[in-house]
């Protein structure tokens, strides 16, 4: 059996994933990934960072004593993956990415922190900061938003996945978005997807960037797909 590691975006936890881990298991082992500093881990008051993500991920395939897994990443989580693959050669096996934003600049980056403000999320997304409440903790939710802002500003002013890195990762990775998805645009992922050795796009009619839009066994059935294709 195929084995697999899913990784959460940026504030969220391994629960985004349950349901795409129930449709891949019939054909793969797989472990769900919450990140330090979220979820039942929120307490722990260390920066985030790619760099150090990417250690969490190292450790967790070494914990389980798995041989080079493969790896699917939303979001932020593709990101620390394809960061993984590029700094730690070996680790680990197919990557897939969905929703990840490889577009950064100083100006990306303030765009996006300007949604992570906890009293603007109270005032006009009501739903979603109690949703983050919930995720999180009441007295930590609002710690996520500014160690979240913080770490895309870093990726901002210095992004890592620079051209020249993205060309030694020589595992498959396939970048995939929703033709909906309204933060991540396609143009950066297909170039990312050039720049890998052995990278493949893939556009899905209809969804959008939230996970809850995707068909997780329509996701499964093609990780199944190119995962055979690659053997």
């Amino acid at each position: 059996m195929n084995r697999l590691i899913l990784l959460h975006g940026a504030l969220g936890t391994g629960n985004q994933l349950t349901a795409l881990a129930g449709a891949l298991s019939p054909t793969h082992e797989t472990s769900i990934l919450t990140f330090h500093g979220h979820g039942n881990q929120a307490s722990d008051p260390s920066p985030y960072s790619m760099k150090t993500f990417a250690g969490e991920i190292a450790g967790h395939i070494r914990e389980l004593n798995w041989e080079q897994p493969a790896v699917f990443g939303y979001s932020m989580g593709g990101y620390a993956a394809l960061y993984l693959a590029a700094t730690q050669p070996g680790l680990t096996g197919h990557i897939f990415t969905y929703g990840t934003q490889f577009h950064w600049t100083p100006e990306s980056a303030e765009r996006e922190c300007g949604m992570l403000n906890a009293d603007k999320m109270e005032a006009k997304i009501p739903a979603f900061a109690a949703h983050l409440k919930e995720e999180h903790g009441d007295n930590h939710w609002k710690d996520v938003l500014m160690r979240t802002a913080d770490m895309m500003r870093e990726l901002g002013q210095n992004p890592p996945l620079q051209q020249q890195v993205l060309k030694q990762v020589t595992i498959p990775v396939d970048i995939m978005r929703g033709n909906q998805d309204r933060m991540v645009e396609a143009a950066p992922s297909e170039q990312v997807a050039t720049w890998l050795s052995k990278g493949c796009f893939r556009e899905w009619d209809g969804w959008g960037h939230p996970l809850n839009t995707i068909d997780p066994k329509e996701m499964a059935t093609y990780i199944n797909r190119r995962t055979a294709e690659m053997q």
